[in-house]
Formats: C-alpha cells, sequence, structure tokens
C-alpha cells in the first residue's frame, strides 16, 4: 500500500469511528429527552392529605417533572428538526 493511501485508509477510518459515535451520542441524547419527557407527564399519586413536609416534597417534585417534561419537550423538538436537516443534505 502506498503511502498516500494508507493516509487515506486511516483517514476514512476516524471519519468512520467519529461518525458512529457521533450517531451513538445523538441516539443517547433522543433516549434521554424521552425519559425525561415521560418523566415529566407522570402526575403525584393522589390520595390521602398530606402533611406539611410532604406538600412541600411534593410541590417540588412537581417542579423538577415540569422542568423535566420541558427539557425533554426541547430535545425531542431539536432531534425532530436536526433529523430533517440532515435528510435534506443528502
Amino acid at each position: 500500500m502506498k503511502n498516500k493511501d494508507k493516509e487515506n485508509y486511516i483517514a476514512r477510518e476516524i471519519g468512520f469511528l467519529l461518525a458512529n459515535i457521533q450517531s451513538l451520542l445523538d441516539d443517547a441524547s433522543s433516549f434521554l429527552f424521552k425519559e425525561l419527557k415521560s418523566f415529566g407527564e407522570t402526575e403525584n399519586k393522589k390520595g390521602e392529605p398530606k402533611k406539611n413536609k410532604k406538600e412541600r416534597k411534593s410541590f417540588l417534585l412537581n417542579i423538577i417533572r415540569g422542568g423535566a417534561f420541558f427539557i425533554g419537550e426541547i430535545g425531542n423538538s431539536f432531534y425532530e428538526n436536526y433529523q430533517k436537516l440532515k435528510s435534506k443534505k443528502k
């Protein structure tokens, strides 16, 4: 193998590796955003009257769920638009 061919081969293999890493990160991020959104959609179980400490925990949990839902929605929107942009470039 010539030196230039060897350099091209190495460059292509590195490019292939980076593309696979990017794809893996995209898949992991997409999964995380979907999980955050589904976590944000769940509600507290309503039942017996809560004590003051439990009410505060419930209130904080609702804030966290709302934030998780919002971040998940942002992520889903990002990946939907990102996929559209990628498909336009091909």
